[in-house]
């Protein structure tokens, strides 16, 4: 994807000026500045905005301001309202913002029907249930779920904290339906791709092969230990017949010294050899081989270590030579991520 190229300019000149110069912005950016003599209808509207912006106080001031020049307005309405309770408990309100609250009708009366009207009637709904135990919550929700998604939201977020009980946590429900709806909106999981990664699969261990030693191996060994012993007994034997103490002696410590010996032997022949494998294993390939992994969900692994393995790579490392040196690593880690996960279900996105 080709990053949008930088091509914002400032042409102010004169008495003109700039207040917010931006070549790309991700989200909302609200403007709080207004002229020297603000209209009532411009404090309205950056109040509006403060709001938006979360500075409840700030909003309330300047839409009582526009108010009381005389701009009165359904929007206004629902504005004031949720400026009042907006991040504040019932028990923050001061005696009077609750008297003002309660009578919010009289002198915030709704002119005409529309979508903030309705929002107005929800919010003074909701404000009436709070105080009313044995309110219908479930009437108040399906209210609340009708209203255009504008207004619906701004009452989930400015309402959250001060209403409680039944109808809070039936808000929570509308709040959380509605993040899940909207929460792939705008190409948000191509933007911030980090937050919409699979859950990781689960640590899963590969399950060892089992040792099959093959039966002529076995018959080489019973008789190659049977010849031993009988071999050794014989000996043995005929020292004491002969009664030679001294090869005797000698004899019996090259018994025990072949015991102590033995378990050390064994240790070391299958280190050495395991050893010697996992070189083998781990070697890199002068040339690209030409075996594939055997199915479809080994190819994705596959893949899937090769692209990290080149994203993350040393610096100044050359591709080729960093895929060569690295292959037989990582042929050994596919076949252990596959063997584990291969009959789980679980996608290889799981493993990135």
């Amino acid at each position: 994807m080709t990053p949008p190229q930088n091509t914002a300019t400032n042409s102010a000149t004169d008495s003109a000026h700039v207040d917010v110069q931006a070549a790309v912005v991700h989200g909302d950016v609200n403007h709080y500045k207004m002229s020297l003599n603000p209209s009532p209808q411009e404090k309205f509207e950056t109040g509006a905005r403060f709001l938006e912006g979360g500075a409840a106080g700030r909003a309330l001031r300047l839409i009582d301001e526009a108010l009381a020049s005389g701009y009165l307005t359904n929007r206004l309405c629902f504005y004031w309202l949720l400026a009042m309770v907006s991040g504040r408990t019932r028990r923050e309100l001061s005696a009077q913002e609750a008297a003002r609250l309660r009578d919010s009708d009289r002198f915030l009366p709704l002119t005409g029907d529309d979508s903030w009207a309705d929002g107005v009637r929800t919010v003074r709904r909701l404000l009436d249930a709070a105080e009313k135990p044995d309110a219908d919550v479930r009437s108040l929700m399906a209210e609340l779920d009708g209203l255009r998604p504008a207004q619906r939201t701004m009452i989930l977020r400015h309402m959250e904290l001060f209403l409680d009980g039944p109808i809070k946590d039936q808000m929570w429900r509308l709040t959380l339906r509605d993040a899940c709806e909207q929460q792939k909106a705008g190409s948000r999981e191509h933007r911030v791709w980090k937050f919409f990664q699979p859950e990781p699969a689960d640590p899963q261990v590969r399950q060892p092969e089992q040792e099959r030693v093959p039966v002529p191996t076995w018959l080489k060994a019973v008789a190659g230990t049977v010849a031993s012993v009988t071999g050794t007994a014989h000996i043995g034997l005929l020292l004491v017949q002969g009664g030679r103490i001294s090869a005797l002696f000698a004899y019996l410590l090259g018994i025990v010294g072949a015991c102590v010996a033995a378990p050390a032997g064994l240790e070391w022949r299958f280190r050495s050899g395991r050893r010697r494998e996992m070189d083998e294993a781990y070697a890199p390939t002068p040339r690209p081989r030409t075996d594939t992994p055997p199915d479809r969900f080994a190819r994705r692994v596959d893949h899937r270590f090769a692209y990290y393995l080149v994203k993350y790579m040393p610096n100044g490392m050359d591709r080729e030579v960093w895929l060569t040196w690295t292959a037989g690593i990582r042929r050994r880690m596919r076949d252990e991520v596959a063997d584990a996960y291969r009959d789980t279900g679980i996608k290889v996105e799981a493993f990135n």
